[in-house]
């Protein structure tokens, strides 16, 4: 940059920022802390509420205690019944000394009058009839009622009455048993738990009558409006909530939280001025904003020096910066383009010449099979026309990598495509693989090769089972999806638009990045020599791309792999008798999401919302259960399955559930069905969404294991599989721990590392473990004293002491002498359960 570009107009603009930029900071701040304090105060009112509401649920139980047991023994009919005035005087002062709280018991016959009081005899020219309880519960009205409060005739207290109905013979009304709730302790207890000046505080039943208030403010209206805030809140969250409303009774305007009685039909709203928010905003951030605003003033001054020689060096450092990763990326693309641009015309220019030889040859010997020969003649000629047609294949695979194999596109639905191919791939892949087809709703026609696209499928399905050697689960997708303006910008062979996505997840061992780069060249392979041409996946690629499509592979080691091809979609009818789609199903229950980027997370709360669930959110799964623990309840958990964290998801589910019994749980990932968590793949029993997902696919899902039958219990989310242990693995040479983590895995065991005795007490502390393995000789605490000391903490797990040494043995434990392979890790795991069942 040049000396003269520095002129003062540009070093004005950048004081004038160092001025502004404290100016918003101190907003900022300010606003921060003016948001810090509502919440606050919303906090302050909702323990407020709280605990007056379960004060007040304590003291009516007692109540309903006393009125339940008198009202049964007055049943007509029962042997308990009192058979004189006096005898029932008696029961009722023995019933009412039973609890301090009893003022005073009082039965009522159905005239109104007063048959026997706990606190005196009655007199006979007192009357009820005309209160309110009295009509209401004579009239038909609930079992029970909480009236407003009056002067008791009796005792002549201030008192709310809480009433019961008697059952007279054949369901007639009987009388009432009224016990009376002294309102002066009530109010006296509301004032002394505020936490903040400017309280309020009004309790009332559901249908709007206002039972007390504190302060005691009245306008002679006994019941509030249905359009006041109080009962729409209610209205809207029956569990309770939080409203801001100018009271009709002072004109002050308040925040009130609303909560619940927890058994009756009564709620308590605890309610804070917000003039008091404000002063104590004011009180709380004023001085940090002052501060902000004279530290700005003090940055005006230095920045006009160092932004002055700053900024022509800083723009010039990032748009070289920037040039060169744009150079970069795109020689990257290019090289890329033109390798598998030039291997393919070579390829493709082979395959071509190779097929007409072939025909030569081909056609030949079909000519020489026709002729009179012998049976070994013919044995031969078969077994040359069966080397034609594979080298056939292969050409057929070279020139797909090369986009000139002709194709004959049909429109289709993928659904029935890959429907129609479970049985073939259950004979090809055999028993001990499993399958699993995952078919989204609504699934949009595209235009291919059937043919090709079968032996895409059967292809990626073979890879799968030698990557999974033979035993695992494959996972075959079929859903929408839509690439966008950002996909397509990061991929420059894609276009962005909507496509219908066929996926293929295995749970084998994954591949490196530096394996990952070359997965499309044709003849490369990681297979043994004689078991693969290489040519699988680059055929596969050529056949998409030809298709107008695009495919993608996603792998990690440990992790399995998923290959996504994605196809254009098509408007066009499908040429073939079509089904109905799959109706989308939402539901009204409270789905908890999970997810740590915030741009999914936003996505996929939409996406339920839509479907009219309602939705709670959490960053991770600390925020999720300190949610749960909290009192948010939620009928169930939609989470992403890798999140940075302590907790992994095992541990996540499974405390969930601890929380909420009858929490269902829906997994998601980047990864098909199959993405992995321990040690190569999740557990059965899991119900996992892959990503990017469709919302038919979601509605679907979401409905599935809602309907499903509820957990056998904590944890029950993620089952582990019969003779699935959790192994801890102490060892402090990383070599030998990674190798016995990778045994217990071949072996079917969920492996857990510490290279010490610190951090196995640690793992022991937050995860449930089955089986310490541990080197004797450890740093630090012996593998002698570790054991001990676990099953000290765990007296139920077994233990693997691994030694060197000859002749070693600890008690209780099985040893497994080193070196050990993995058939000796079997014996000693199983000899080590053997031993801890026996001593139980």
């Amino acid at each position: 940059m040049k000396e003269p570009d520095r002129t003062p107009r540009a070093l004005t603009r950048m004081l004038s920022a160092a001025v502004v930029i404290p100016l918003l900071l101190a907003a900022v701040l300010g606003w921060h802390g003016y948001t810090q304090a509502q919440r606050e105060a919303a906090a302050a009112a909702d323990r407020s509420a709280r605990v007056l509401a379960d004060h007040l649920r304590a003291l009516l139980q007692v109540h309903v205690f006393a009125t339940s047991r008198t009202a049964s023994r007055l049943r007509d009919g029962s042997p308990d019944r009192p058979a004189t005035p006096d005898a029932l005087h008696a029961m009722l002062v023995r019933f009412a000394s039973e609890s301090p709280e009893l003022v005073a018991l009082t039965v009522i016959d159905p005239d109104g009058r007063p048959v026997a009081s706990s606190v005196d005899r009655v007199q006979p020219d007192l009357s009820f009839a005309d209160r309110a309880y009295f009509t209401a519960l004579r009239d038909g009205g609930p079992p029970t009622l909480i009236a407003r409060p009056v002067t008791d005739r009796v005792t002549g207290v201030t008192i709310l009455p809480f009433a019961r109905r008697i059952q007279g013979p054949d369901g007639a009304f009987g009388g009432v048993v009224l016990s009376a709730l002294p309102v002066a302790p009530l109010v006296e207890f509301f004032r002394t738990t505020g936490e903040t000046e400017g309280r309020s505080v009004t309790v009332a039943r559901s249908d709007g009558t206002v039972l007390l208030r504190e302060p005691e403010t009245t306008t002679g209206v006994e019941a509030m409006d249905r359009a006041s805030g109080f009962m729409r809140t209610i209205a809207a969250a029956p569990q309770g909530g939080t409203y801001r409303t100018e009271s009709v009774l002072d004109g002050i305007e308040r925040l009130h939280v609303v909560r619940p009685v927890a058994g009756h039909d009564v709620y308590v709203s605890a309610g804070i001025e917000t003039s008091a928010i404000l002063r104590a905003w004011v009180r709380d951030s004023g001085p940090l904003v002052g501060l902000t605003l004279l530290a700005g003033l003090a940055l005006a001054g230095t920045a006009g020096v160092a932004l002055r020689r700053a900024r022509g060096e800083l723009a010039a450092y990032a748009e070289l910066r920037a040039e060169v990763r744009r150079r970069e990326a795109a020689e990257h693309a290019l090289r890329q383009s033109q390798k598998l641009e030039a291997v393919g015309q070579l390829t493709g220019g082979i395959a071509h010449d190779f097929n007409n030889h072939l025909q030569v040859i081909g056609a030949n010997l079909q000519l020489l099979r026709g002729r009179a020969l012998d049976g070994d003649a013919l044995s031969l000629v078969g077994n040359a026309l069966a080397g034609v047609d594979r080298a056939a294949t292969l050409a057929s695979r070279l020139l797909a990598f090369a986009r000139r194999q002709p194709l004959s596109p049909t429109v289709v639905n993928l659904g029935r495509v890959v429907q129609s191919m479970t049985d073939l791939l259950r004979r090809t892949l055999g028993e001990s693989i499993e399958i699993e087809t995952i078919i989204a709703g609504g699934l949009w026609n595209t235009s291919v090769d059937v043919s090709q696209l079968e032996n895409a499928i059967l292809n990626l399905a073979v890879n799968a089972r030698d990557a999974m050697r033979g035993r695992g689960k494959l996972t075959i997708e079929a859903g929408n999806a839509e690439l966008d303006e950002a996909y397509a910008a990061r991929h420059a062979e894609v276009t962005a638009g909507q496509y219908v996505l066929v996926a293929v997840s295995d749970t084998g061992a994954g591949m490196p990045p530096e394996v990952l780069e070359r997965v499309f060249e044709p003849f490369f392979t990681t297979k043994p020599a004689g078991k693969g041409t290489g040519l699988g996946l680059s055929m596969i690629h050529g056949f998409v791309k030809q298709s107008g499509g695009h495919v993608k592979v996603y792998s990690e080691v440990g992790q399995g792999t998923t290959v996504k091809i994605y196809l254009p979609r098509v408007k066009a009818a499908e040429q073939e008798v079509q089904g109905r789609g799959i109706e989308v199903r939402g539901g009204t229950e409270r789905v908890l999401v999970v997810e740590d980027n915030p741009d999914v997370r936003a996505a996929a709360v939409a996406l339920v919302r839509s479907l009219g669930y309602r939705t709670i959110e959490a960053v991770n799964a600390e925020a999720a259960l300190n949610l749960l623990d909290s009192g948010a309840r939620a009928d169930l958990l939609f989470t992403d399955v890798v999140m940075p964290g302590t907790i992994n998801t095992r541990d996540f589910a499974r405390r969930a559930q601890e929380i909420c019994p009858d929490l269902k749980v829906l997994f998601t990932s980047g990864y098909t069905a199959n993405a992995i968590v321990h040690h190569g793949r999740l557990d059965e029993g899991v119900s996992l969404l892959s990503k990017p997902y469709s919302r038919e696919a979601l509605a679907a899902k979401l409905r599935q294991v809602l309907d499903a039958p509820a957990p056998m219990g904590p944890g029950a989310a993620v089952p582990a599989a019969p003779g699935r242990r959790t192994v801890l693995v102490v060892e402090d040479d990383a070599l030998v721990r990674l190798t016995t983590v990778e045994m217990l895995g071949d072996l079917g065991h969920d492996a857990l590392e510490a290279a010490d005795a610190a951090e196995a007490l640690e793992a022991l502390g937050r995860t449930a473990i089955d089986v310490l393995l541990t080197d004797v000789g450890l740093p630090g605490m012996s593998g002698s004293d570790l054991a001990d000391e676990a099953r000290r903490r765990k007296p139920g797990i077994a233990v693997v002491m691994a030694t060197g040494y000859g002749g070693f043995t600890h008690p209780g434990a099985a040893t497994l002498p080193k070196p050990y392979s993995r058939e000796g890790l079997q014996r000693a795991l199983a000899e080590a359960v053997r031993l801890i069942r026996w001593t139980a």
